[in-house]
């Protein structure tokens, strides 16, 4: 009697596709960044909330940000966790992640690294230029790459040096908006 049951599940289970293992309920499958944050996902770059979202549309911290990119490339952390940073403390989840960017020059010293602040279009951008090595040098000086970046300004290079590789394509128009906040959908 329990292989026929046992046979009638297995039909009955092979008839429906394997459930995937992503799942955030607020990113269905045609989201605008559903790939985006399932390969960061499948990474372990980018997480989600305790009750099973990932709040696409919610800003997306500096401590955040650097995670996501840092396990995005590989990168290999420091295993010094102190750094001259006031709000950064030895023990906190982020501090290798904010030594290592500090180590590589990804982002300057300061007093304070913001952890919890958004970041904005800017500095994501910055950041992920100085991770990258990208030679800035030939972009200066050249045309403003937006109307609301000057490529004399502290971004600038990076913002025309994106947009003349394509990395910024999908942003259409002629503003960048480089002090918005960057959201945790977009920055996947």
């Amino acid at each position: 009697m329990k292989k026929p049951v046992f046979r009638f599940f297995l039909v009955i289970f092979s008839l429906f596709p394997a459930l995937p293992t992503f799942a955030f309920y607020d990113v269905p499958p045609d989201h605008n960044f559903y790939s985006s944050i399932e390969f960061l996902s499948d990474l372990g770059a980018a997480t989600g909330y305790e009750d099973d979202s990932f709040r696409p549309d919610s800003n997306v911290n500096r401590a955040e940000f650097l995670k996501m990119i840092f396990e995005s490339f590989h990168i290999d952390l420091s295993e010094n966790t102190s750094t001259d940073f006031e709000d950064v403390q030895k023990d906190n989840w982020f501090a290798r992640y904010v030594k290592t960017a500090l180590e590589n020059s990804y982002i300057t010293p300061n007093s304070l690294f913001r952890p919890a602040d958004p970041i904005t279009r800017a500095e994501a951008l910055v950041m992920i230029g100085r991770l990258k090595k990208w030679n800035i040098l030939p972009y200066l000086p050249s045309p403003n790459p937006f109307d609301d970046v000057e490529t004399s300004s502290w971004h600038g290079v990076y913002v025309s040096y994106a947009k003349k590789n394509g990395i910024l394509d999908k942003v259409g128009g002629s503003l960048f908006y480089p002090d918005n906040n960057l959201t945790r959908g977009l920055s996947s």
